[in-house]
């Protein structure tokens, strides 16, 4: 497994359930139903490209790459935030993690939220115990929402299928960065 590797993820909606479908670097494969925010991506989704545009190693597909059993992941997250805990099980840090749900629970599509977006970013983070992204990463936020946007179209266009995303663990920008090409392309 080269450090240049990525993770390839497929998502579908199937009777309206969100599923995914990833092939790990090393080449095993799981799949999962994600959570759905109904009309919009799928909620694993979205994960994918904010940790990719916030470079989180050791977010949801971080954490999928290095073998956890998504479902699990997702069921402890959700536990946790109904008990006011951390999650366990996945090993001591977290940190990322929760990042990564707190900005799950952000409102991407709407490119005129501008400066509430970082507040809610802020307020999200809060509630999930999670650190702030990097502030370079915030300079940003722009690109994340035509980037979302862009995804929502084109996953609605296919019907609500077929949407493959890449996601690089060693250097999780990259992979963004890709997918801005690819979009623009």
């Amino acid at each position: 497994m080269t450090s240049d590797a990525h993770l390839v993820a497929h998502f579908d909606r199937e009777g309206g359930r969100d599923v995914a479908k990833v092939t790990r670097r090393d080449g095993s494969t799981v799949s999962w139903s994600t959570p759905s925010y109904g009309g919009a991506l799928p909620h694993d989704a979205v994960h994918l490209v904010l940790e990719s545009a916030f470079g989180l190693r050791l977010g949801l597909f971080g954490l999928v790459d290095r073998g956890a059993n998504p479902g699990a992941v997702n069921r402890e997250v959700a536990l946790a935030r109904r008990a006011d805990r951390r999650p366990t099980g996945f090993g001591h840090d977290l940190d990322e993690l929760l990042t990564a749900e707190a900005l799950c629970a952000v409102h991407w599509y709407d490119p005129a939220l501008g400066p509430a977006r970082r507040r809610d970013i802020a307020a999200r983070c809060a509630d999930f115990g999670a650190p702030l992204p990097d502030s370079s990463a915030l300079q940003k936020l722009g690109r994340v929402v035509v980037v979302m946007r862009a995804l929502r179209a084109d996953f609605r266009a296919r019907g609500e299928r077929g949407l493959v995303l890449r996601y690089r663990p060693s250097d999780p920008r990259r992979g963004l960065h890709a997918l801005v090409r690819r979009l623009a392309g």
